[in-house]
């Protein structure tokens, strides 16, 4: 009698076995304890999770959307692996809000198990992700956001950036504006939130520095898409106007400053000349010049290739936002091979990935400063139109720009945050004779 229970005991354990394999709602899973993470992830056993945190809806999915594009886009170039393991890219759409960004990071974190967070395209959005990844201890890799004080003042441990602070091109481009091309008065208009007011005051600071002066300050609310009454504003009593805005006035200003006579050439920083607009507004900003840590133009083997890679991918020339995140994927890439793609050390990974250097990249080369923003060359670009095609032609290069360029980091973040009203216009109340 014995025998027979025994028996029938074994044969339902036998096929209680059986069920667990073959029915993956019963099969035995990873265990969900920190510990049993990290033996995977020093395993190799589990993919890679990266993940991608960008707007693809809202005020900043015209330039959310490219990264997405750009981050499948190199991830299929290296057949999803890094360090020898597969990478496994969760996407979440932070709607261009800070509120929803801090949820999805939260989201990212604590659901989907990713073990660094990538992406990033607005300001605003980039300073509540920054103090989301100290909360979490997780690396937050800023592929394109240049939130000044993000590597700055408001600095975030657990944040890398691979793409530029607005400061690694206004301060230079302000004295160039100034002894190169000759400007002594120049109106600004600026988008009106953080990236805008920090690409305006980093320039006024170095135009004014150099003998300039901003006699007029005007700010495009963020989200607007109707500019008329507001170009009309702009004085004619000055040698340039320089742009630092993005969204839908990156297209509608200069479209409106043409049409409505006004004769003083456009010059900026930036989104405002990507390669992107030359369809739309070519022909208005022809003569253009502008400076960026990027030209689609640049000729180096590195860009050429990634150039002609994405063209014959997509039909079209990569974005700015596209080239930023391919970079920051090299970045990551970079950073878990020398690691031998153990990830279970967040610590060590995010070490990793400050202390990274690309030789070759797209955009030349970079490495980071001891506040995790890079440095890199910045380039002044003027717009031409050659054999019927436009191109942001590379006139002048300033290598190796840190975000406090000449300055020391001290002198620079002893001045206050750049705000809408900081530093003041104090020669906007003089007047010429247009």
């Amino acid at each position: 009698m014995g025998a027979k229970v025994l028996l029938a005991v074994l044969t339902a354990f036998t096929v209680l076995c059986s069920n667990a394999l073959s029915d993956p709602a019963l099969a035995t899973r990873p265990s969900s304890n920190s510990s049993g993470e990290k033996q995977s992830e020093r395993a190799g056993t589990e993919p890679l999770r990266i993940g991608l945190l960008t707007s693809l809806s809202g005020v900043g999915e015209p330039e959310g959307r490219p990264m997405l594009t750009a981050a499948n886009f190199f991830l299929d170039r290296i057949g999803h692996k890094m360090g020898g393991r597969s990478v496994e890219l969760v996407v979440e759409n932070d709607e261009s809000s800070p509120t929803t960004a801090v949820e999805r990071m939260h989201k990212l974190v604590e659901q989907d198990k990713v073990q660094l967070v990538d992406g990033i395209c607005l300001a605003h959005v980039a300073y509540a992700a920054g103090s989301a990844a100290d909360k979490l201890h997780i690396p937050l890799v800023i592929a394109v956001s240049a939130a000044n004080d993000l590597t700055k003042r408001k600095r975030c441990h657990w944040v890398v950036r691979t793409s530029w602070s607005s400061s690694n091109a206004a301060l230079p481009f302000g004295e160039y504006a100034a002894k190169q091309l000759g400007f002594k008065r120049v109106a600004t208009i600026g988008t009106d939130y953080a990236y805008g007011w920090e690409l305006v005051g980093d320039f006024q600071k170095t135009f004014e520095g150099a003998g300039g002066q901003i006699v007029q300050k005007l700010w495009a609310p963020l989200g607007f898409v109707e500019f008329s009454s507001f170009v009309k504003d702009l004085r004619k009593d000055v040698d340039a106007v320089f742009l630092g805005t993005n969204g839908a006035a990156k297209v509608q200003i200069p479209k409106l400053y043409r049409k409505m006579g006004f004769k003083a050439p456009l010059i900026g920083v930036g989104l405002a000349f990507d390669e992107e607009l030359f369809p739309l507004i070519g022909n208005e900003i022809v003569g253009s010049v502008s400076a960026c840590p990027y030209s689609v133009a640049l000729n180096t083997e590195a860009n050429k290739q990634f150039v002609k890679d994405y063209e014959a991918r997509f039909g079209r020339e990569p974005p700015w936002t596209a080239m930023n995140t391919y970079v920051s994927l090299m970045w990551i890439q970079q950073a878990v091979e020398k690691l031998n793609g153990d990830t279970s050390d967040k610590s060590r990974l995010l070490a990793a990935l400050q202390h990274g250097e690309l030789k070759d990249s797209p955009k030349g080369p970079m490495r980071l400063d001891d506040f995790g923003n890079p440095i890199e060359n910045i380039y002044v670009r003027r717009v031409e139109k050659i054999n019927g095609k436009f191109q942001n032609a590379v006139i002048y290069t300033f290598p190796a720009v840190s975000q406090f360029w000449k300055y020391s980091p001290q002198e620079y973040m002893n001045r206050p945050s750049l705000t809408r009203d900081y530093p003041p216009c104090k020669y906007c109340s003089t007047r010429i004779n247009p």
